[in-house]
């Protein structure tokens, strides 16, 4: 999930971390929640990186975050990554938002059985306990998210999506993963 304004920049250089020093060279939009972001400062438990210097990955896009970012769905784009972006090292995969003190992190493949896919699978996360922490449930890339994996690029409208197409960029149209 990102601001359309920053898809031009990831087609080229890929999905980079949070501490990035290359993101900040870009004009970087970000849309993060600032309360939430001051919690991804501490260590993963497994491998002792920083959440910031991970490419956070939500399963779901249609999440708490997005929701919360509701009045600006027309300009945030969802980027669908392939499954070989996960073939490197060092992934971690959580059960809830990863900033959560509640959040399991995992090594992958193990990870995948301790997924609540009840949660990630659902239309909203209202309906289960702790449902919005599990409905931000992550995969975390080290360092970065390579262009090539990059699968595709989801758009709120039409009008969106013909702005990315004016700058070369091709993305389909999935009012269904966005609120309304």
């Amino acid at each position: 999930m990102t601001h359309e304004r920053n898809v031009p920049s990831i087609m080229r250089n890929g999905i980079l971390p949070h501490t990035s020093p290359t993101l900040q060279a870009f004009n970087h939009v970000d849309i993060s929640d600032p309360d939430v972001q001051r919690w991804r400062t501490r260590p993963d438990p497994h491998y002792g990186r920083k959440l910031h210097d991970y490419v956070p990955l939500y399963i779901n896009p249609r999440n708490p975050m997005l929701y919360r970012r509701k009045e600006m769905q027309k300009e945030i784009c969802l980027i669908e990554i392939s499954l070989e972006a996960l073939d490197g090292g060092n992934l971690l995969v959580t059960d809830g938002n990863a900033a959560s003190y509640r959040t399991q992190f995992y090594i992958v493949p193990a990870a995948l059985q301790y997924l609540p896919w009840d949660v990630l699978n659902s239309n909203f996360w209202t309906d289960f306990e702790d449902g919005k922490r599990k409905a931000c449930s992550e995969v975390l890339v080290p360092n970065i998210v390579a262009p090539k994996h990059i699968a595709a690029i989801h758009c709120f409208s039409s009008a969106q999506s013909g702005r990315l197409a004016q700058k070369g960029i091709r993305s389909v149209i999935s009012m269904d993963k966005y609120f309304r």
